[in-house]
């Protein structure tokens, strides 16, 4: 449990500098790192990988200078791979969240306009839209919801 040193509010995203931040910076590193590793080996999954990647950012939150203190350390020790492995995480985890919000959102106009042309969206088409991943087959459905007879057309 964190508690903090005298004087100073207990609060799990306190940014102290010095010793203690290079050391959650490396911390920090090492959780991306094995979480990495889980993800391409199967072990967790999608929705549970940006999750552990969200609660890391939360818990060990790392500043600026920290981590580009880590960066250059990293590299002067020749793991340049490992600061790909940093970047390539964070950015990871927040293009698919920001990717999965753009789908819902599309998922989403594909229901108003349905609802607006034909009644209510089938249940059968629910299911559809559920397993449609790509921006394009989404984008692709919503073009032929515009000019779709009917529902049944659609499917």
């Amino acid at each position: 449990m964190y508690r903090p040193a005298a004087g100073r509010v207990a609060h799990p995203r306190h940014r102290d500098r010095g010793p203690h931040a290079r050391r959650r910076a490396q911390l920090y590193f090492d959780c991306l790192r094995r979480l990495l590793e889980a993800a391409q080996t199967g072990a967790v999954k999608g929705a549970t990988t940006r999750l552990l990647g969200a609660v890391i950012d939360a818990y060990l939150p790392v500043n600026v200078e920290d981590r580009v203190a880590l960066r250059v350390q990293l590299e002067a020790q020749g793991q340049g791979g490992a600061v790909m492995v940093i970047e390539a995480t964070e950015l990871t985890w927040r293009d698919q969240v920001e990717l999965e919000a753009a789908r819902e959102a599309t998922r989403k106009d594909i229901r108003t306009v349905i609802q607006a042309r034909f009644g209510q969206v089938a249940p059968a088409m629910q299911i559809t839209l559920k397993g449609l991943q790509s921006e394009e087959a989404l984008d692709a459905l919503l073009r032929r919801v515009a000019v779709a007879s009917t529902e049944d057309d659609l499917l």
